[in-house]
Parts: structure tokens; sequence; C-alpha cells
């Protein structure tokens, strides 16, 4: 009964470390899908907003912020009034990425 008991236990002990790895292979396929930029606060993440850029730790697409200064005629002030969980340097730098990557960009709207 003894053996029986610590067989189930080291069977449960490799099936916890079997999910385990399972899952911290998952988290790392999940950080390389993430596409670095030079710009701090722009990521391309393909799981968030199909992939559009954004700004990090949101779903706020670069494109969304270009509209808003370009078409709506909002100063970069305006859009940090807007969003108030963001910051004037992160609008800049969204702004910034636009103006560098507008064609493509401009493309996908």
């Amino acid at each position: 009964m003894l053996i029986n008991l610590l067989e189930e236990t080291v069977a449960s002990r490799q099936k916890l470390r079997g999910a385990i790895e399972s899952l911290n292979s998952k988290k790392r396929t999940h950080v390389k899908l993430q596409t670095k930029t030079e710009h701090p606060y722009v990521e391309i993440n393909p799981k968030v907003c199909n992939g559009s850029p954004v700004i990090v730790g949101t779903r706020i697409r670069i494109v969304d912020i270009a509209i808003e200064y370009e078409y709506m005629n909002c100063t970069p002030d305006d859009i940090v009034n807007a969003h108030p969980h963001l910051k004037l340097e992160q609008i800049h730098d969204a702004l910034s990425y636009y103006y560098e990557h507008r064609s493509e960009i401009d493309k996908k709207k």
C-alpha cells in the first residue's frame, strides 16, 4: 500500500513538472512573438490588435494616436488629457514611430 502511494506521488509530480515545463515554453513563445522597435514605448505583438503597432502595455494603436493628432487636430497634450493613463513621452514616441513608418501604417488603415 505504501509503495502504491509513493508511485502515485511520483507520477503526480512528473505530471506537474510536465505541465510547468509546457507553461514555461508557452511563455517563452509569447515573448518571442513581440517585436522590439527602436521606440521604447512602441511594441508589435501579433496577439494584440492583430499585430498593429501599439503603445507598450496598452491596446492603443499608433495609428489611432496619429489620427487624433493629424485629422482631429489634437495636440499631444490634448491626447494625454483624452487618455489620462498615457504619458506625454508615450504620445511623442508614438507620433515619431508613425512618421517613420507612415507609408506602411497608412496602407493598413
